[in-house]
């Protein structure tokens, strides 16, 4: 059953609605590649989303809490007094605890940011960087382990960059990067080359 298909069942494709994810890397990189590998196209509702961690470190911050770190389900949840339910990592319990914790913050009126992706993509490529975030990297990863790699998937049309680790508030490794590339137009082809 497509996604739209099953909106429709449930006469929800003329509601007002807001997807929501916890980080980034389901809607920015899993989902992507693989609507990619069955040759389907990401659901145009999916390309608009709120990240409940930024949406939570923003709120915590904005409490007076700085330095409480908002990265694992269990913390948001403490964090909003949300009982956690179920077991992380578990599809069906994630989902109902990212929806219990999102209405938390609605209830608290914290601000809730759109990310949207197309808009970023188009922005990006009317005024270029030489700058790209590299995220969704576990936590633990290193500069040293990346960098094999980022020469290897680089070097056919970026052969020098620098690789930058981005930090949280809290002064632990974030799971991003920035990589400077030379010139714009190597960002620019590696954007387009690997979304």
């Amino acid at each position: 059953l497509a996604f739209e298909e099953a909106l429709a069942l449930v006469r929800a494709e003329d509601r007002a609605c807001c997807t929501v994810a916890h980080g980034s890397c389901d809607l920015e990189l899993t989902l992507p590649a693989n609507c990619k590998a069955l040759g389907l196209t990401v659901p145009s509702l999916l390309r608009k989303y709120v990240d409940l961690r930024e949406a939570a470190q923003e709120y915590v911050t904005s409490d007076g809490r700085e330095g409480l770190w908002m990265g694992s389900l269990r913390q948001i949840c403490a964090a909003l007094d949300v009982e956690m339910v179920g077991e992380e990592h578990c599809g069906v319990d994630d989902a109902n605890m990212v929806l219990l914790a999102t209405q938390a913050l609605l209830q608290r009126n914290a601000t809730l940011r759109e990310v949207n992706l197309d808009l970023e993509f188009e922005a990006f490529m009317a005024a270029p960087s030489q700058s790209l975030c590299l995220d969704s990297f576990p936590f633990v990863t290193t500069g040293g382990e990346l960098r094999p790699w980022l020469e290897d998937v680089f070097s056919s049309f970026a052969p020098t960059f620098a690789l930058l680790a981005v930090f949280g508030s809290n002064g632990r490794p974030a799971g991003r990067a920035i990589l400077e590339l030379e010139k714009a137009e190597h960002a620019q082809e590696a954007l387009v080359t690997f979304g």
